[in-house]
Protein backbone atom coordinates (compact mmCIF):
# COMPACT_ATOMS: atom_id res chain seq x y z
CA UNK A 1 0.00 0.00 0.00
CA UNK A 2 2.86 2.33 0.73
CA UNK A 3 4.33 1.70 -2.50
CA UNK A 4 0.86 2.20 -4.22
CA UNK A 5 0.80 6.04 -2.45
CA UNK A 6 4.44 7.23 -4.20
CA UNK A 7 2.16 7.34 -7.03
CA UNK A 8 1.20 10.44 -7.57
CA UNK A 9 -1.72 9.02 -9.93
CA UNK A 10 -3.19 6.70 -7.52
CA UNK A 11 -3.05 9.36 -4.70
CA UNK A 12 -4.64 11.89 -6.95
CA UNK A 13 -7.04 9.10 -7.08
CA UNK A 14 -7.33 7.78 -3.73
CA UNK A 15 -8.13 11.87 -1.86
CA UNK A 16 -11.66 12.22 -3.35
CA UNK A 17 -12.31 8.48 -1.68
CA UNK A 18 -11.35 9.28 1.38
CA UNK A 19 -12.52 12.72 1.25
CA UNK A 20 -16.47 10.66 0.69
CA UNK A 21 -15.20 8.57 3.59
CA UNK A 22 -14.60 11.25 6.06
CA UNK A 23 -18.04 12.99 4.99
CA UNK A 24 -19.73 10.12 6.00
CA UNK A 25 -17.89 9.45 9.26
CA UNK A 26 -18.64 12.66 10.45
CA UNK A 27 -22.41 12.27 10.13
CA UNK A 28 -22.14 10.91 13.12
CA UNK A 29 -22.16 13.28 15.66
CA UNK A 30 -20.19 11.34 18.46
CA UNK A 31 -17.17 10.93 15.79
CA UNK A 32 -17.48 14.63 14.76
CA UNK A 33 -17.40 15.63 18.76
CA UNK A 34 -14.17 13.79 18.93
CA UNK A 35 -12.93 15.21 15.83
CA UNK A 36 -13.77 18.43 17.08
CA UNK A 37 -12.05 17.93 20.67
CA UNK A 38 -8.68 15.79 19.14
CA UNK A 39 -8.32 19.10 16.95
CA UNK A 40 -9.23 21.61 19.54
CA UNK A 41 -6.38 19.55 22.00
CA UNK A 42 -3.83 20.07 19.13
CA UNK A 43 -4.20 23.04 18.59
CA UNK A 44 -3.53 24.14 21.89
CA UNK A 45 -0.45 21.86 21.84
CA UNK A 46 0.57 23.85 19.19
CA UNK A 47 -0.11 27.12 20.62
CA UNK A 48 2.08 26.80 23.64
CA UNK A 49 5.23 27.33 21.41
CA UNK A 50 5.75 30.93 21.29
CA UNK A 51 7.02 31.30 18.24
CA UNK A 52 3.85 28.95 16.46
CA UNK A 53 1.54 31.36 18.14
CA UNK A 54 3.29 34.62 16.69
CA UNK A 55 3.13 33.25 13.39
CA UNK A 56 -0.44 31.75 13.71
CA UNK A 57 -1.16 35.97 14.47
CA UNK A 58 0.80 37.08 11.71
CA UNK A 59 -1.26 34.82 9.01
CA UNK A 60 -4.42 36.08 10.60
CA UNK A 61 -3.68 39.58 10.63
CA UNK A 62 -3.15 38.99 6.78
CA UNK A 63 -5.92 37.14 6.23
CA UNK A 64 -7.86 39.80 7.81
CA UNK A 65 -6.41 42.56 5.78
CA UNK A 66 -6.98 40.52 2.53
CA UNK A 67 -10.21 40.26 3.23
CA UNK A 68 -11.59 43.27 4.02
CA UNK A 69 -9.94 44.78 1.09
CA UNK A 70 -13.73 43.70 -0.12
CA UNK A 71 -16.00 46.29 0.41
CA UNK A 72 -18.73 44.43 1.12
CA UNK A 73 -16.83 42.05 3.59
CA UNK A 74 -16.03 45.18 5.17
CA UNK A 75 -19.66 46.15 5.53
CA UNK A 76 -20.95 42.78 6.66
CA UNK A 77 -18.12 42.90 9.23
CA UNK A 78 -19.84 46.35 10.45
CA UNK A 79 -22.91 45.28 10.73
CA UNK A 80 -22.23 42.35 12.24
CA UNK A 81 -19.89 44.01 15.17
CA UNK A 82 -23.08 46.30 15.18
CA UNK A 83 -25.49 43.80 15.93
CA UNK A 84 -23.02 42.09 18.60
CA UNK A 85 -21.82 45.45 20.76
CA UNK A 86 -26.01 46.20 20.33
CA UNK A 87 -27.11 42.40 22.04
CA UNK A 88 -23.95 43.38 24.74
CA UNK A 89 -25.12 46.73 25.39
CA UNK A 90 -28.75 45.24 26.88
CA UNK A 91 -26.54 43.81 29.36
CA UNK A 92 -26.84 46.24 32.75
CA UNK A 93 -23.56 45.15 33.74
CA UNK A 94 -22.27 45.74 30.28
CA UNK A 95 -23.66 49.33 29.68
CA UNK A 96 -22.56 50.17 33.31
CA UNK A 97 -19.21 49.41 32.63
CA UNK A 98 -18.89 50.92 29.02
CA UNK A 99 -20.46 54.12 30.46
CA UNK A 100 -17.47 54.28 33.00
CA UNK A 101 -15.16 53.61 30.72
CA UNK A 102 -16.32 56.97 28.71
CA UNK A 103 -16.29 59.09 31.47
CA UNK A 104 -12.55 57.97 32.40
CA UNK A 105 -11.76 58.39 28.87
CA UNK A 106 -12.89 61.83 28.56
CA UNK A 107 -11.70 62.91 32.06
CA UNK A 108 -8.37 61.71 31.01
CA UNK A 109 -8.95 64.06 27.83
CA UNK A 110 -10.08 67.24 29.22
CA UNK A 111 -6.79 66.80 31.76
CA UNK A 112 -4.96 66.74 29.00
CA UNK A 113 -6.35 69.34 27.11
CA UNK A 114 -6.01 71.55 30.47
CA UNK A 115 -2.28 70.18 31.15
CA UNK A 116 -1.38 70.94 27.12
CA UNK A 117 -3.01 75.00 27.82
CA UNK A 118 -1.22 75.37 30.96
CA UNK A 119 1.70 74.35 29.54
CA UNK A 120 1.23 76.35 26.66
CA UNK A 121 0.21 79.76 29.11
CA UNK A 122 3.86 79.08 30.76
CA UNK A 123 5.86 78.95 27.91
CA UNK A 124 4.32 82.02 26.45
CA UNK A 125 4.96 83.66 30.19
CA UNK A 126 8.50 82.61 29.97
CA UNK A 127 8.82 83.81 26.35
CA UNK A 128 7.46 86.93 26.68
CA UNK A 129 9.99 87.64 30.12
CA UNK A 130 12.49 88.58 27.37
CA UNK A 131 11.74 91.84 25.62
CA UNK A 132 11.13 92.04 22.10
CA UNK A 133 14.99 93.78 21.74
CA UNK A 134 16.15 91.16 19.20
CA UNK A 135 17.30 92.95 16.33
CA UNK A 136 16.65 91.70 12.51
CA UNK A 137 19.61 92.01 10.74
CA UNK A 138 17.58 92.45 7.40
CA UNK A 139 14.28 94.62 8.38
CA UNK A 140 15.60 96.15 11.37
CA UNK A 141 12.31 95.57 13.37
CA UNK A 142 12.31 94.86 16.69
CA UNK A 143 11.84 90.88 17.77
CA UNK A 144 11.45 87.94 20.80
CA UNK A 145 13.83 85.82 20.75
CA UNK A 146 12.16 82.89 19.83
CA UNK A 147 11.01 84.29 16.50
CA UNK A 148 14.53 84.65 15.45
CA UNK A 149 16.78 82.80 13.20
CA UNK A 150 20.79 83.04 13.73
CA UNK A 151 22.72 84.64 10.79
CA UNK A 152 26.30 84.31 9.45
CA UNK A 153 28.03 87.78 8.71
CA UNK A 154 28.00 87.21 5.06
CA UNK A 155 24.59 87.02 4.24
CA UNK A 156 24.50 90.17 6.05
CA UNK A 157 27.32 91.71 3.75
CA UNK A 158 24.75 90.57 1.11
CA UNK A 159 21.65 92.14 2.22
CA UNK A 160 23.79 95.17 3.14
CA UNK A 161 26.15 96.19 0.20
CA UNK A 162 26.71 99.79 0.71
CA UNK A 163 25.62 99.85 4.40
CA UNK A 164 27.00 99.68 7.42
CA UNK A 165 25.64 96.91 9.74
CA UNK A 166 27.30 96.31 12.73
CA UNK A 167 24.72 98.03 14.90
CA UNK A 168 22.54 95.22 14.04
CA UNK A 169 24.45 92.80 16.17
CA UNK A 170 22.68 91.61 19.54
CA UNK A 171 24.62 89.68 21.93
CA UNK A 172 27.38 89.53 19.20
CA UNK A 173 25.53 87.56 16.85
CA UNK A 174 23.15 88.58 13.74
CA UNK A 175 20.07 87.39 13.75
CA UNK A 176 16.68 87.15 10.49
CA UNK A 177 13.09 87.48 11.75
CA UNK A 178 10.90 84.31 11.07
CA UNK A 179 9.49 86.54 7.11
CA UNK A 180 12.83 87.36 6.53
CA UNK A 181 14.84 84.03 6.55
CA UNK A 182 12.00 82.30 4.80
CA UNK A 183 12.51 84.62 2.12
CA UNK A 184 16.29 83.90 2.02
CA UNK A 185 15.45 80.28 2.04
CA UNK A 186 13.26 80.91 -1.07
CA UNK A 187 16.27 82.72 -2.91
CA UNK A 188 14.37 85.97 -2.61
CA UNK A 189 15.48 89.09 -0.77
CA UNK A 190 13.31 90.20 1.93
CA UNK A 191 10.78 92.50 0.95
CA UNK A 192 11.14 94.76 3.92
CA UNK A 193 15.22 94.45 3.66
CA UNK A 194 16.25 98.28 4.63
CA UNK A 195 18.50 97.75 1.21
CA UNK A 196 15.34 98.11 -0.78
CA UNK A 197 15.21 102.04 0.45
CA UNK A 198 14.07 101.16 3.94
CA UNK A 199 16.71 102.61 5.80
CA UNK A 200 16.10 105.43 8.01
CA UNK A 201 17.72 108.40 7.29
CA UNK A 202 20.45 109.77 9.88
CA UNK A 203 19.14 112.30 12.27
CA UNK A 204 20.76 115.51 12.21
CA UNK A 205 23.12 116.19 16.00
CA UNK A 206 20.97 119.61 15.79
CA UNK A 207 17.70 117.62 16.35
CA UNK A 208 18.95 114.98 18.39
CA UNK A 209 18.35 115.07 22.35
CA UNK A 210 14.54 116.86 21.29
CA UNK A 211 11.38 116.57 23.23
CA UNK A 212 8.40 114.89 21.91
CA UNK A 213 6.94 118.18 21.86
CA UNK A 214 9.98 119.72 19.88
CA UNK A 215 9.54 116.61 17.81
CA UNK A 216 6.55 117.87 16.84
CA UNK A 217 6.93 121.55 16.86
CA UNK A 218 9.84 120.60 13.89
CA UNK A 219 8.46 117.77 12.11
CA UNK A 220 7.50 117.98 8.36
CA UNK A 221 4.15 115.74 8.45
CA UNK A 222 1.58 115.38 11.70
CA UNK A 223 -0.11 112.29 11.24
CA UNK A 224 -3.27 112.54 12.69
CA UNK A 225 -6.00 109.50 13.81
CA UNK A 226 -9.67 110.23 14.16
CA UNK A 227 -12.48 107.65 15.54
CA UNK A 228 -15.57 107.97 14.59
CA UNK A 229 -18.75 105.87 14.96
CA UNK A 230 -20.47 104.31 12.17
CA UNK A 231 -24.05 103.39 14.53
CA UNK A 232 -25.19 100.69 16.03
CA UNK A 233 -25.59 98.54 12.58
CA UNK A 234 -22.22 99.22 11.35
CA UNK A 235 -20.44 99.44 14.90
Amino acid sequence: MRRKREDDDFRRAEAPKNAIAKKLQRMDENMRHQEQQRDRVGRAERRSDDIYREEEKERDRMHHATRREDESYRDIEKERDRIKHATRRDDTYFKQAEQQQNTIRKAISRHRAQADFDILCKSFQSEILDQPRWICGSCGGLWYRSSMHPTTIEVMRKLHLKKPFAHLKVDGKYFLCGTCHDSLKSGDVPRLCMSNGLYFPPIPHQLQNMTSLEERLVALRLPFAQIRSLGSDRQ
